[in-house]
């Protein structure tokens, strides 16, 4: 599904997120959402993806946060790579943040 949000940002929705990525471990869990650490299949990639709760969260402000993603995109943060749509979830899937102690 491909939907502009609101305020004219593209997303294309994709439906095939168990056939592309395995659930490895929860990261962290906040107000609408949880954030697993999943596993890209076959090139066993590891990926944080954000679990964003239907109920709780309408579509636009997904769209919306994407379109602040989008807008920040700088070497020092995480990117997005992906978004699907479940039944019940918006699925970002987002760059793993690996923590260098400097």
């Amino acid at each position: 599904l491909v939907g502009p949000g609101s305020d004219g940002i593209m997303v294309i929705w994709k439906d095939n997120f168990d056939s592309l990525y395995s659930e490895v471990a929860e990261l962290g869990r906040g107000r609408f959402s949880v954030v697993k650490k999943c596993d890209q299949k076959g090139t066993k990639r590891a990926v944080a993806t954000k679990f964003v709760n239907k109920k709780l969260m309408k579509r636009d402000q997904v769209t919306h946060e994407l379109g602040v993603m989008q807008n920040l995109q700088h070497p020092q943060l995480i990117g997005l790579l992906d978004t699907f749509e479940t039944s019940t979830n918006y699925i970002l899937v987002l760059e793993m943040c690996v923590n260098h102690n400097v």
